[in-house]
């Protein structure tokens, strides 16, 4: 899932044969969340940022329920992945800089779907997650 202002830009073609989903970001994108689900529902993965965008300072932000979301309306597993180094994209003239990735065990939604409590929780589980994952990074690098 991508903000839909990538698909206007240089980049759009790029965006496009990735298979990238626009997404509007000034409101909930129903059209958005519907392909999504669809996707996962056919057995196929969705990349998204818990938080609604890549971290620019490198910290980790407050999740938005959307990830909650796409996994109690799929069923589908989100598996965690760290990213570290996405804040440093596009700085120093350097396109990439050195990531370091790490993926968690699969963990599924259980609680119910509509409730929106149990959907922020579970999205910050998956934070947590992730925080965790972050330190043992940090503690190799």
């Amino acid at each position: 899932m991508a903000k839909r202002e990538y698909f206007d830009g240089a980049l759009a073609p790029l965006f496009k044969w990735a298979g990238c989903i626009p997404v509007n970001r000034d409101g909930f994108d129903a059209a958005a969340v519907r392909r999504a689900i669809k996707i996962l529902k056919r057995g196929g993965a969705v990349g998204i940022f818990p938080e609604g965008t890549r971290s620019k300072d490198g910290r980790l932000h407050k999740a938005e329920a959307g990830v909650g979301l796409l996994a109690a309306m799929s069923g589908a597993p989100v598996v965690p992945a760290c990213i570290v180094g996405t804040d440093r994209i596009m700085q120093h003239g350097g396109f990439l800089p050195k990531l370091r990735i790490m993926y968690g065990e699969p963990m599924h939604f259980t609680g119910d779907k509509r409730d929106k409590e149990q959907l922020a929780a579970f999205s910050q589980e998956i934070m947590a997650h992730i925080a965790a994952m972050r330190e043992e990074i940090e503690k190799i690098s």
